[in-house]
């Protein structure tokens, strides 16, 4: 038999669904950057939430920055202090910049197919491997296509 949440994560998965789902966009909208939210299907059917930041202004073919967050952690860490987070800095400094959301995440709870709070142990029967065989490629791709550029300049951390 499938394994699914528990009552308590199930509280705790939709609050978190509903009440920090945009923090990335409110934050950085408040150092007056425009801001824009897209899905990213993965090949295996992950929906992934992308932000996109960029500054008034900002002239086509600025260099594009893609930055990805650690394990247990979210697009959040790009952004959770305003003027001086990496995000807003780097789109104040000119760069077109995305801010991608590995599945599992906060951000990142669709699927095609699996539902996280029933399906829960086949929705998350994932590791090192599928983050990166189709969760990076899928929001790299989608970002060069919407940019029109073909480099990407890629900040990580873990």
């Amino acid at each position: 038999k499938e394994k699914s949440m528990s009552t308590m994560d199930k509280m705790m998965f939709n609050l978190t669904q509903t009440t920090m789902q945009s923090l990335p966009l409110k934050a950085a909208e408040r150092e007056g950057i425009k801001t824009e939210k897209h899905i990213v299907i993965t090949e295996d059917g992950y929906h992934l939430t992308v932000y996109h930041l960029q500054t008034p202004g900002l002239k086509p073919g600025s260099p594009v920055a893609f930055m990805q967050h650690g394990l247990f952690s979210s697009a959040d860490t790009w952004i959770s202090r305003q003027s001086l987070s990496p995000a807003v800095r780097a789109a104040k400094a000119g760069y077109d910049v995305w801010l991608g959301n590995n599945r599992g995440t906060k951000y990142a709870r669709e699927h095609s197919t699996l539902k996280a709070t029933k399906h829960y142990s086949k929705y998350f029967d994932y590791s090192y491997f599928e983050l990166g065989k189709f969760d990076a490629p899928a929001q790299i791709d989608f970002v060069r296509h919407k940019t029109g550029q073909d480099k990407v300049t890629w900040i990580g951390h873990s």
